[in-house]
């Protein structure tokens, strides 16, 4: 907006402004642009650069992107304020808005498809991965039709908050899809390794470019996917070996008890063998006892 200056020029609008005043940038067709400020919308007079040319001037700016190809229409509308017993209050009647005609490049278009395909974009990650083995890890982007006009590429990444991982990067690969152009699908593939357990937190970050007229397009697009590293399992031998040894000091126990008692056994049978020995030698008296006596009486009365 320029002010205070000798302009005379038919074809430039004429608006009013006052001490302050705000503007406003909207598209005709709503769906056909995204617009988000980038400058403040109120600005006051006193803060206007000096033109060479006489004057001065308040710039506002936007942050734009096209949605739908063609010719479109932008309105601007600039809106004095002015203040009443302290309040500030919009003129919005004053001024009608300008309308501006865009031509928008049908690449431009072709570029914010592809972006948005990032979010549908196929990843191969696994779940879980292991500590030291090799994983293979892919993405696979659709270019929604427009791979002849729009370029893509994707890179692996570990995030911040990711285990410390190493990513090896196949050679790039390009195939078609069923029904697709050659350059309509791109895919990449890597080699990923945990070098900790813990969470891993990997960032496909696809590169779009393109070109709209003298225009160079580009966006980065990041993506994460999140998995997670275990240790490797302990060979059979270390699992085994904790109920191995357990078991091993249980029978050791066991045959030591099994010994012990055979040998109280045969004692026992040795004692009670020499009791019943013992016996039969008493016996074996008792009866030469009984003998001699009557040995003596028949002597007597012979």
């Amino acid at each position: 907006m320029i002010y205070d200056a000798p302009v005379d020029d038919p074809e430039l609008f004429t608006i009013q402004v006052a001490q302050s005043n705000a503007a406003a940038l909207t598209a005709e067709s709503p769906d056909a642009f995204a617009i988000t400020p980038t400058s403040p919308s109120v600005m006051f007079l006193n803060a206007g650069t000096a033109r060479p040319e006489g004057g001065f001037a308040l710039t506002w700016t936007w942050d734009v992107t096209p949605l739908i190809a063609g010719e479109q229409k932008l309105n601007v509308q600039i809106i004095p304020q002015a203040f009443v017993n302290g309040v500030r209050q919009e003129l919005s009647d004053v001024n009608a808005p300008v309308a501006v005609t865009v031509q928008v490049h049908p690449a431009q278009v072709d570029f914010e498809e592809v972006v948005s395909s990032v979010a549908a974009m196929e990843t191969d990650v696994p779940d879980d991965m292991t500590v030291g083995r090799e994983h293979d890890v892919s993405a696979t982007l659709s270019m929604a039709g427009n791979g002849d006009t729009v370029s893509a590429d994707i890179g692996l990444t570990a995030a911040e908050d990711s285990v410390r991982v190493t990513i090896l990067p196949a050679e790039a690969v390009a195939r078609a899809a069923a029904g697709t152009a050659d350059d309509d699908v791109v895919e990449r593939h890597w080699t990923v390794i945990p070098e900790e357990a813990g969470p891993v937190s990997l960032v496909f970050t696809v590169h779009v470019g393109g070109t709209a007229g003298s225009q160079e397009l580009s966006r980065d697009v990041p993506r994460t996917i999140a998995a997670r590293a275990e240790d490797p399992p302990e060979p059979v031998w270390e699992v085994i070996r904790g109920p191995v040894t357990v078991l091993g000091a249980i029978i050791a126990v066991i045959t030591g008890a099994i010994g012990l008692w055979a040998m109280l056994r045969n004692r026992s049978n040795k004692k009670a063998a020499a009791d019943e020995h013992d016996e039969g030698d008493d016996a074996v008296e008792d009866d030469a006892a009984d003998v001699r006596p009557a040995g003596r009486a028949r002597d007597g009365e012979s």
